[in-house]
Parts: structure tokens; sequence; C-alpha cells
């Protein structure tokens, strides 16, 4: 204690008391607010300020008496005070005024970050638990390490916890916590979503997630539905080279990925054909370890998506062996949201509503239907769906 310092820093508490409740002036309140050493003197201040939730957050960290400090959460409305609440939930020497001031926050994130920070296990879980936003769940998670992580949904991982973390977007969850989140719901596309970040991380770490999936059936459902919405698997094969990253029984489920020894295809080169009685372009794509020709219609090949593939055995035996169905038939469209192929049936043309999602695809063609005159214009001017006939953007040329 200096010899100038005011009188509420005295060491002496009682002393330091009564000199606050004299105080009048709002300067010296807001100092004594801060940095008197006594919280009593400070929790007084702040009441003297009209700040009732400061003074009371003071006596709820600090009072050694459990039933004063719950007591203190209840006298005052917390309402819009959610980050003071955190605050008390990770500063509180005692476990049940943390779990009260939990209690009383209705911000997800603020719930989030004290699920995050606080030491206490109990009081984590619980924040936890509270979550009810997918993106703020999967954001806290995502900053624990990945065992405490796991531990976390240990926890609180019931079925429906999981699938809320799921439901956060792509970029809130790491991939190794995502794959393991997919594994422990079954889920092969939560699982087959975590894969492109996996293999970011390098191909090894993808070797090591394929392993853990013991169950054949589930590995090549997981597989499947990676390398079938991949923009481009013949990127993802580069990365692999001539290494055996599935058994052979699932490579024979996956014959359109893989070859027999279980290596992903090692696409070698391309070429263009065109049929002898249609207009109908062909590309070719060879494997060059064990022969396989991809066959893909021209304009799935030009848009360089993954759809149209089929696979055929190149040998003198070809012939014999019946043709795979191509993923998406000439007319067909790939949904860029969902990544389902619409295919059009019979004679008729696809839709060009997903089935699947609702998204809307049109293939527009502009119609130029203006008829030029000497002094004028007429006619109609418009595009128009080569699918479904849907006509959109008129102009009307009618001017003198």
């Amino acid at each position: 204690m200096g010899l100038f310092d005011p009188a509420w820093m005295k060491d002496n508490e009682e002393a330091a008391i009564r000199a606050i409740q004299k105080e009048k002036k709002d300067g010296k309140l807001i100092q004594a607010a801060s940095f008197a050493l006594s919280y009593r003197v400070r929790a007084i201040a702040n009441e003297k300020l009209g700040r009732l939730q400061g003074a009371k957050y003071e006596i709820a960290v600090h009072d050694p008496d459990e039933a004063v400090c719950l007591a203190a959460l209840d006298e005052v409305d917390w309402t819009g005070w959610d980050q003071l609440l955190g605050t008390i939930a990770l500063s509180a020497r005692k476990e049940a005024v943390s779990l009260k001031a939990l209690s009383k926050i209705q911000d997800d994130q603020v719930l989030a970050d004290v699920a995050a920070r606080s030491g206490n296990e109990t009081v984590a879980n619980r924040a936890f638990g509270m979550i009810r936003d997918a993106d703020a769940l999967a954001g806290a998670i995502a900053k624990l390490p990945d065992e405490r992580a796991l531990g976390v949904l240990d926890n609180v991982g019931s079925t429906d916890i999981l699938k809320k973390v799921c439901e956060a977007g792509p970029d809130a969850l790491q991939a190794p916590l995502r794959f393991e989140i997919g594994k422990r719901l079954g889920d092969a596309k939560v699982c087959a979503a975590a894969f492109d970040g996996l293999l970011a991380q390098g191909a090894n770490r993808v070797l090591a997630a394929l392993k853990a999936l013991e169950d054949e059936g589930f590995l090549k459902e997981v597989v499947g539905h990676w390398l079938e919405t991949a923009e481009n698997p013949a990127d993802i094969s580069k990365k692999f080279g001539r290494i055996a990253i599935v058994a052979p029984s699932v490579a024979r489920e996956l014959e359109d990925f893989f070859c027999p020894e279980g290596c992903l295809h090692q696409i070698d080169g391309t070429s263009m054909g065109i049929g002898a009685d249609t207009d109908e372009r062909i590309g070719i794509i060879s494997c060059k370890n064990c022969g396989y020709r991809y066959d893909v219609d021209h304009s799935v090949y030009l848009w360089g998506k993954n759809g149209g593939y089929k696979w055929l055995p190149s040998s003198m035996f070809a012939w014999l062996m019946k043709s795979r169905e191509v993923v998406c038939k000439p007319g067909g469209w790939r949904c860029a949201k969902c990544r389902t192929f619409v295919q059009p049936e019979g004679d008729s043309p696809a839709p060009c509503i997903c089935p699947t999602c609702g998204t809307e695809s049109h293939s527009w063609e502009h119609v130029n239907g203006e008829i030029v005159h000497r002094d004028y214009s007429s006619g109609t001017s418009y595009d128009q769906c080569k699918r479904c006939g849907k006509q959109d953007n008129f102009i009307n040329h009618g001017s003198w």
C-alpha cells in the first residue's frame, strides 16, 4: 500500500468498505470497481454505479459461501448479459455456481466458448449438451484436441448429438474428427466427406482411415461414395500410384475405379471418335495398369465431370462382356447441388428439376424471332430450354 493510495485500497477490508460506502464521485467508483483489492469493495462500487450484474458477478465468483454465490445469480435479471455469465461459468471456484450461470445463458456462441475453454469436464459437457446450433457445436468441438473432442462426444455424444455436429458446414470440423464421427454413426456419406480433407494431409492419412474401416461392406460404401462424388477421381489416383488401397474383393465390386489388385485406375490417355450412324461422340480413356477402358459421351467428357463413365475390359473377349450401364445417359445432367444424375426416361427428355433436392437446371438456347422491316422491327426473341420447352427472357420487337 502506498502512502497516498485511496482508502478503498486499504488491506483492511472493513476500512475499505466504509470508505467506498462514503464515496460519491463516479470517477473514484469506476476505479474501485476495477482495482479494489477486496471483491466486496468492487461489488459495492459496481452497485453504486448501477452496474448490478457486475456487482453480482464479484459475489458469485469470489464469495467463499456457495449459498451466497448461488443467491447472487438469482438477484438480478441476466437478459443480454450472456458474456458475463460465460465468464462466471469459466471463473467460479464452485462447480454448482458455474453450472447455474451456464443454465442462464441463451447465446449458443457463448455456450460454445465455455464448452471449449472450461477446465471442468462436467461444466464443459453440460455446455456442449445445451448448444442448439450445429455450427456452434461443431466449432466448439473442433477447437479441442482430437482425443478430448472424442471424449466429449463419448460423454454427450448420443446419436442425435453426433448427427447435429455433422449438420455443420464442411469447414467447421477437422477431417479426422468428421471421419471418426461418421464411423461411429455408420454413415458412409459423412465418412466420405472427410476424405478430401484427409488426402490434403497426405495419402497416408487416407490409408490409415481406410484400414480403420474393418467392415468390408461399409468400406465399399464409403469408398464408392467418395469416388462417385469426386470432381476428378483420376487426380486422386495419381496421388496413390499403384498402391493397393482396398482388398481385391472390394475392388471387384468397385471396378469403375479400381484395378483387380485394389489400386486406383491410372489414366493413360484419351481419344475421341464419332459413331458411324449417329452424331454421338465417344471419348475413350484407358487404364495403363489393367487395360480397362473408359467410354464417355461427349457432353460429360467436355465438362470434365465424373458422370457418363462406363468400364469394359480391353481384351479380345470384350464383346462377350456385358456393358455396364452408362452413369449419365446422353441428354441427362448431373445436379450441381446434390450430385444426383438426372436421367431421361424412355423417349422423354430428362426433367429439368432434380428429383432429389429440387434444384432447377435448364439447357437454354436463344431463339431470335426478330423480323426487321424497313421502318420497324417485329417478332419476339427469347431463351428456350431444349429439354422441357420452358421460355424466358422475352423481348418484343415492335418499335417503329
